[in-house]
């Protein structure tokens, strides 16, 4: 996993992405960080405002597939097996206690 600097994290937080729910719900998200993880990317998203029972100290991780062109379109994917899961989550974890050790 690569480190992510202060600038690329703070990045990040300056895009956001909208998602439709199950129930078509719309919750406007901030993307935390895009990482890899067994040559595959994803993201992590933190929605901006509650919605439903949703808060916003939430973090979703999604599988994120790169456009191939320059549309703005986002190509984001249900991580659904348990193991990938928990190896992003871990990850993500450790992206984040790296960030925070930059930062003291």
């Amino acid at each position: 996993m690569s480190n992510m600097n202060e600038n690329e994290m703070d990045d990040f937080f300056d895009q956001t992405i909208t998602l439709t729910l199950d129930n078509d719900d719309e919750v406007e998200c901030a993307v935390v960080a895009i990482f890899p993880v067994d040559n595959k990317q994803y993201m992590a998203l933190m929605p901006l405002q509650e919605v439903g029972d949703i808060s916003t100290d939430e973090i979703f991780l999604y599988r994120y597939n790169p456009a191939d062109d320059e549309s703005e379109q986002v190509d984001l994917s249900v991580i659904e097996d348990d193991n990938e899961y928990d190896k992003v989550a871990d990850a993500f974890d450790q992206l984040i206690a790296e960030y925070d050790d930059e930062e003291e």
